[in-house]
């Protein structure tokens, strides 16, 4: 099936990492450095800025709110609209930091670019970063490419994470603390086997970037090359797809009084145009049938 998202503010740079908490929709403008939060009568007010520039978002547990500096690789608490740092990671990943997943006991994590130092176009197996509650830092496991949307399944007892320039979706399973039995949720392109960015992203098929689990167990993926989002089961197969126009669709998150409104951060694709400088992104909004794998206590 496919529908047509509708516009629900814009005006904005890159948004990514949405969350549905507290009744509103909380999310990042990469270029405008803002964390901001959109109500359901389009509200839209500043939580934080983060001169690193914000990317992964997600609460804690205490519904405490944690987000991610992409320029410092770092992981801050905003408390009252300003930043109090609870680690760094620079010394396990190169290039930014990226989208972040946060699980029942507080343990968060994140995503990097892991392009090359010395060539910001080539992506080079990196790894994911966990950061436990009381700020202790490691890679939990490596050789991804451009680890990006994490989804956790506590429930069925696994991790996702979306490879970007693999054109896949790598499954792992929780051992206590430990993440074991990898395999390929979904794959949409043959592994390139090399990494330039500028080369391949006009030859994979979508550049799958963020992600949303539904309480069926298929995933909503957004394509930052293509114009919406698919749901997708298990192993690959498209069921949906939601119509995003002529902008891109970076990240999804489902949410509502409901669980059945899917959000989707917007811009235009990826390498199109300038990000710095245009302010083409958006919210769009598209209603779904199978509501959020889990619900955040919602006071709105």
């Amino acid at each position: 099936m496919t529908r047509a998202a509708t516009l629900l503010t814009g005006g904005l740079s890159v948004t990514e990492a949405p969350r549905w908490h507290d009744g509103a929709l909380w999310f990042s403008d990469f270029f405008t450095r803002r964390v901001l939060r959109l109500r359901p009568d389009g509200e839209l007010t500043l939580v934080a800025e983060v001169p690193g520039r914000p990317s992964g978002l997600g609460f804690m547990p205490d519904g405490s709110l944690r987000v991610v500096s992409m320029d410092d690789c770092a992981l801050y608490a905003i408390v009252n609209g300003e930043l109090d740092l609870v680690a760094r990671f620079d010394h396990l990943v190169t290039g930014p930091a990226n989208d972040m997943a946060i699980d029942r006991r507080g343990t968060c994590y994140i995503g990097n670019f892991g392009v090359s130092p010395s060539d910001p176009d080539l992506a080079l197996p990196t790894s994911l970063i966990r950061v436990t509650p009381d700020g202790r830092v490691d890679a939990v496991v490596d050789d991804l490419v451009f680890p990006n949307g994490i989804i956790l399944d506590e429930e069925r007892g696994h991790l996702v994470v979306v490879e970007t320039y693999r054109c896949r979706l790598t499954a792992f399973t929780f051992a206590g603390d430990e993440l074991v039995d990898r395999r390929v949720w979904a794959e949409f392109a043959p592994d390139p086997g090399s990494y330039s960015i500028s080369e391949i992203t006009p030859l994979l098929p979508q550049v799958p970037d963020g992600l949303v689990l539904d309480r069926s167990g298929a995933v909503w993926l957004a394509d930052a090359k293509g114009h919406g989002a698919r749901r997708v089961l298990p192993g690959g197969e498209v069921t949906d797809f939601v119509d995003t126009g002529e902008l891109a669709a970076y990240s999804v998150a489902l949410g509502g009084a409901d669980g059945r409104d899917l959000f989707l951060t917007c811009a235009p694709p990826v390498e199109t145009v300038d990000p710095v400088t245009t302010r083409r992104g958006a919210i769009m909004h598209a209603r779904v049938e199978i509501a959020a794998h889990t619900m955040s206590p919602s006071k709105g």
